[in-house]
């Protein structure tokens, strides 16, 4: 299997709303669900993307849309093409947004959980197709200093029988 993690963090001296988006390739379908996407080519699965977030978010798919202008790639001169966007906004102000967003190209979905409520000292699990993962991820957060950099990641896997 092949599975990304990706953690994302913004941070402001003001409040303000965040926004994220992911854009896909034109030849994948997917089914928006709650937080999730269920990936598939030509009706074969073909992956899944889960979604943790720290505050209450807006979801939308957009494929060509002008207003807003959204799902667009340029593959040549001028030449636009629509594709699917999914879009993430949150719904209110803040200083900060943080969200943990795991791609897993596999048939059966993975189980992800997020095993503590500390965005700066993220532990999450990972269970798909037989392994498990653990990715503890420290000093996340830049509350204190925009310059702070990430200071370690352990990932930890063994094979189990489900």
């Amino acid at each position: 299997n092949h599975t990304l993690v990706v953690i994302d963090q913004s941070v402001s001296n003001s409040e303000h709303e965040y926004e994220l988006n992911w854009h896909f390739d034109k030849e994948i379908d997917f089914d928006l669900e709650q937080n999730s996407l269920h990936l598939r080519d030509e009706n074969e699965t073909i992956g899944f993307v889960e979604f943790f977030v720290d505050s209450d978010v807006e979801q939308n798919v957009w494929r060509g849309s002008e207003d807003p202008f959204r799902g667009w790639t340029i593959d040549g001169y001028e030449e636009l093409n629509s594709t699917d966007n999914w879009g993430i906004k949150t719904n209110s102000l803040a200083k900060q947004f943080q969200s943990v967003t795991v791609f897993s190209l596999t048939e059966d979905r993975p189980i992800v959980e997020i095993l503590n409520d500390d965005y700066n000292n993220l532990v999450i699990r990972i269970t798909v197709e037989n392994e498990v993962w653990q990715l503890e991820a420290e000093n996340t957060t830049m509350f204190n200093s925009i310059f702070q950099d990430l200071t370690s990641f352990n990932v930890t896997s063994q094979d189990v029988e489900l």
